[in-house]
């Protein structure tokens, strides 16, 4: 069935151009040929017994993007961000949740319906050269879009014909895209990085979309093609009047280019705010930690003390509670221990201690742990008899049954046992500040 466009217009008149909807995106972990086999101490297969276990790369994801807004989206490596782009426009089947773009359920749509929206959303890969196929010149990569979707539409008044049309707006999309229109007969590897990337807008805009997704388009490129290639973007967007999804792990680029930015954590959203509320406002330790960690052009500057420690936990078998919890710097005492926040801090550096097996805690005696955890401020109750035990085992070099022990500190936390939702009152701008930390229950605004 496909989908009408006056319907489409009248649909979307009240709603942003995508609204996205407790979208997840979950792989299993069983791939491959000897994928999720067990094998017994002696690294021999007694039997085949498979791990049916999932990969959670986009869990219960909700935002929208307003027609003709660009939205950033940031993350570390690995934390989902490419795979929520491409479930977004349903290059990826989603497992669960909506994706309304103009008021149509992409996640619900497939075939001919599919492929008809498919013209209206469009994808700009990270690698320009990888992305171009190395066998076709340039005007022919860039015609390749239209060709699939039939276009241009037939005009008995236009004498020419349908190809000398596509080659013509090809070669005017060359020119707009700042590339010389004579290069229509290159191939793309005689052109640069750069250049080859504004290839890939041509190629996007030529079926005039009107969402493009971006990512880490410049990533790629010299800092100074990324400028150029970020300019001449924003030109086209206001001239097209584009709507973008643009991915980067830099931030500085994010800023430029973004109207909102959502930062994006083991396959969740943790803060959603407008750019300059969140550069500015940040209140997620997560969000905080990113900028934080932006080189400071300064050699009087002092380096940061709050860069994250820890490895990012696995997206089979995420964290309750606040995914962010196990590398938290801020995590919240659990109230029933009566912590004091020196008592907190040691104990906390002592988790993170016990569960990487610091190189202090190897062949340490009780003296020297409490020495270098704890000279200053010993819990007391029970949480000192929990520290206490853990000691014990830690210097039997049971690491085990320490990390159980530790356990019942940070599983306590409401971190660990409700998954943080809250909005706030935003400092620089007008719209809503979405900021999943515990810290900001009690805020104006919370929800």
């Amino acid at each position: 069935m496909s989908v009408d466009n006056e319907e489409r217009e009248t649909a979307s008149v009240d709603e942003p151009l995508v609204r996205v909807s407790g979208l997840s995106k979950h792989f299993n972990n069983d791939s491959g040929f000897l994928g999720g086999l067990q094998l017994d101490q002696t690294g021999r297969i007694p039997r085949p017994v498979y791990d049916r276990s999932w990969v959670r790369a986009v869990d219960d994801v909700s935002f929208a993007i307003e027609a003709g807004e660009t939205l950033g989206l940031v993350g570390e490596s690995g934390c989902g961000k490419s795979t929520l782009a491409r479930t977004i426009i349903k290059l990826l089947e989603p497992t669960d949740g909506d994706v309304l773009f103009e008021g149509q359920n992409l996640a619900a749509m497939s075939g001919e319906s599919l492929r008809t929206m498919r013209q209206d959303m469009q994808f700009i890969f990270q690698d320009p050269q990888s992305s171009l196929d190395p066998r076709m010149k340039v005007g022919r990569i860039v015609e390749e879009p239209m060709r699939a979707h039939g276009l241009p539409a037939s005009d008995p008044e236009n004498g020419s014909s349908k190809s000398e049309q596509r080659r013509d707006t090809a070669r005017t999309l060359l020119d707009q895209v700042g590339l010389d229109p004579q290069h229509y007969n290159r191939y793309p590897h005689q052109f640069s990085g750069g250049q080859r990337q504004r290839i890939n807008l041509a190629r996007a805009l030529s079926v005039n979309p009107d969402f493009i997704v971006c990512d880490e388009p410049t990533s790629a490129l010299d800092a100074s093609i990324q400028a150029q290639v970020l300019n001449t973007m924003r030109e086209l967007q206001a001239e097209f009047g584009l709507t973008y999804l643009f991915i980067s792990h830099d931030l500085s680029v994010i800023r430029y280019i973004a109207d909102r930015v959502a930062v994006m954590y083991l396959g969740e959203i943790v803060e959603l705010a407008e750019t300059e509320e969140l550069f500015e406002n940040p209140r997620h330790p997560y969000t905080n930690a990113l900028l934080e960690a932006i080189p400071v052009p300064d050699p009087r500057a002092s380096p940061s003390r709050d860069l994250l420690v820890g490895e990012v936990p696995s997206p089979i078998d995420p964290p309750s509670g606040c995914r962010f919890r196990t590398r938290c710097p801020v995590l919240i005492a659990p109230e029933e221990y009566d912590f004091s926040d020196r008592e907190w801090e040691n104990v906390r550096s002592f988790v993170r201690a016990v569960t990487r097996r610091a190189p202090e805690l190897l062949d340490a005696s009780e003296a020297s742990i409490r020495g270098t955890f704890f000279d200053d401020s010993v819990p007391r109750g029970e949480a000192g008899r929990i520290v206490d035990r853990t000691i014990d085992r830690v210097v039997a070099e049971e690491w085990d049954a320490a990390s159980d022990l530790l356990e019942q500190f940070t599983e306590k936390s409401v971190c660990a046992r409700e998954v943080p939702r809250y909005t706030v009152d935003s400092e620089h701008g007008t719209g809503e500040h979405h900021a999943h930390c515990h810290r900001n229950r009690g805020a104006e605004g919370d929800g």
